[in-house]
């Protein structure tokens, strides 16, 4: 089906070519009706890309976490590279007595197992479920695709920064660093463990229905939530009581117009990021859709500068600019306003992101929703994340005039 998707956006963008290519030729603007023509065939094929990704994105997902339905599940293939045999949630006494748990509320089989008191209730889940919804985060925040840095671990934790450090040239018998130290200012990231929690409700009627994986159900529906919410703060959480956003992290450049930017001033972008961070594997893109658009058009363009953009037709591979990975986030601004943060480029491995995810619990709500014949059940992990080098990318800003 995304094939066939696919198939027709690249259809469009061919038509919307032949439209620019047809009046360039004969040395024109579009007409009226070539440019609402045109205009269609841009949004029709913002809104296949949409599509296709959001399928491709639920079908990894819905693979990844069907692998705990039923099936038996070898920690050591495509989770973790190191099991522990004496892990109990891993037994299939431990998961018959979450999944009793869910459906019924009796803690009896869990406390019998139980590894210790939860300090924020509930129970814990598996290990290969907990394991499960790491990857399927993985997957599904933009952040962590484009590359990241990510350090799991059970504690606060402070992450020095550290300045740039100065070189100079002497002869053989000149004073070290040229008579002068350069002593790196060093200042910390203290990673604090910021908590996102999601809730849903199941009907009693589901939770009696003995053919209905619960934890699975349950699961599935918390990681999608999740990825979201913890990717746009990622990308612009205000740092307060959340991850401090890329957006709040890498150097600004300001761009002439409050409601526009021209190619010239994308590339100007581009090449303001110091050529080492530019040339980084995890050097990558993120915009809004509606940006991401007005970027393919100017592509269509044949007016100089010619904008180096490229749709991609592999199946959950990003498109490129400046052959680099293009990523789309709802959390970049859709508005072109004064002072709009609308794109941003870096080297996205210095963006570091603290999970604290090694367990999960889930706590069930047997009496909050009652009345509708209903169950609630809670779950969440701690993060934070911050940009720790504000020079290895730059934030394409609109004027203020």
């Amino acid at each position: 089906m995304t094939r066939q998707l696919r198939a027709d956006r690249a259809k469009l963008i061919e038509d919307m070519r032949a439209l620019n290519t047809k009046s360039e030729s004969e040395k024109r603007d579009l007409d009226p009706t070539e440019k609402v023509n045109f205009e269609k065939m841009r949004t029709d094929a913002i809104a296949l890309k949409e599509r296709y990704e959001r399928i491709e994105a639920t079908d990894e997902l819905a693979k990844e976490l069907g692998e705990s339905r039923g099936a038996k599940v070898d920690p050591t293939k495509g989770r973790s590279a190191i099991v522990d045999p004496s892990d109990k949630t891993l037994t299939p006494e431990y998961k018959r007595a979450v999944n009793h748990y869910l459906r019924t509320g009796d803690l009896t089989q869990y406390r019998d197992l139980n590894l210790g008191t939860q300090a924020d209730g509930g129970v814990t889940i598996p290990t290969d479920v907990t394991t499960s919804v790491v990857l399927a985060l993985n997957r599904g925040s933009v952040m962590r695709k484009a590359g990241a840095s990510v350090l799991a671990t059970g504690s606060n934790t402070n992450i020095p920064i550290s300045s740039t450090v100065t070189s100079t040239w002497g002869t053989e018998v000149s004073a070290f660093g040229g008579g002068s130290d350069t002593d790196p200012t060093m200042s910390v990231f203290n990673a604090l463990a910021f908590r996102l929690t999601v809730g849903t409700k199941i009907s009693t009627a589901l939770l009696d229905d003995s053919a209905v994986d619960i934890q699975a159900f349950i699961t599935e529906r918390f990681v999608d939530t999740l990825a979201q919410v913890s990717d746009d703060a990622y990308v612009a959480g205000a740092g307060t009581t959340q991850p401090t956003g890329l957006l709040l992290g890498a150097t600004t450049k300001v761009v002439a117009s409050n409601t526009k930017f021209t190619a010239a001033e994308l590339m100007a972008n581009y090449f303001a990021v110091p050529s080492q961070y530019r040339s980084d594997k995890s050097f990558a893109t993120i915009a809004n859709d509606v940006t991401i658009g007005n970027i393919a058009a100017m592509a269509q363009s044949l007016t100089a500068p010619i904008v180096p953009f490229s749709y991609s037709l592999v199946p959950g591979e990003p498109d490129k600019l400046f052959g680099k990975p293009f990523f789309s986030s709802a959390a970049m601004p859709i508005t072109y306003d004064a002072s709009a943060k609308v794109l941003v480029m870096a080297a996205m491995k210095y963006y570091q992101i603290v999970d604290r995810i090694k367990q999960m619990s889930i706590l069930r709500l047997n009496e909050l929703y009652a009345g509708t014949y209903q169950v609630g059940f809670m779950s969440g992990f701690r993060t934070d994340g911050k940009f720790l080098i504000p020079d290895a990318g730059r934030i394409l800003t609109l004027g203020t005039a």
